[in-house]
């Protein structure tokens, strides 16, 4: 196998590597850290496993911030994370 910069230039995501070293893994039996030498990844990036939990319940309030008008400015994430009014926030 030829590594990716002999194929030329490429711009991978972080998800698209780890899914490269896992099929070269189980598709040709290599090992993980062949496989991160051939395509010259760094093993860390594999090896990442993210600990930030979910903010799934936080998404909407901050939909609703983004699309506020400019000239009223951004209410505190106090009052959003709580569920407060956006008019309530823009008072304090």
């Amino acid at each position: 196998m030829r590594p990716l910069s002999a194929i030329g230039p490429r711009t991978m995501g972080a998800w698209a590597k780890r899914k490269a070293v896992v099929h070269l893994c189980e598709a040709h039996g290599v090992s993980q850290r062949r496989a991160c030498d051939l395509l010259q990844i760094d093993r860390s990036t594999v090896r990442y496993l993210s600990r930030r939990g979910d903010d799934a319940e936080l998404r909407p309030s901050r939909q609703i911030a983004s699309q506020s008008p400019a000239g009223q400015g951004m209410p505190s994430n106090a009052c959003l994370v709580n569920g407060d009014d956006l008019v309530a926030a823009a008072s304090m």
